[in-house]
């Protein structure tokens, strides 16, 4: 039991930085894509974000 506490805390934290690393994936992909979509736009609100 006390080997898989760890263990268990580790996946959890691995599991978790995946998540974090893919929603940033996702969230710079869709800020890029709708920056080149929009680019012509020069008020667009996803400026602001930078």
């Amino acid at each position: 039991m006390t080997i898989m506490i760890p263990f268990y805390y580790c996946t959890i934290g691995l599991c978790v930085i995946q998540e974090i690393t893919l929603l940033m994936c996702l969230y710079f992909s869709w800020h890029y894509i709708n920056k080149e979509s929009s680019f012509t736009d020069d008020a667009s609100s996803t400026d602001v974000l930078l």
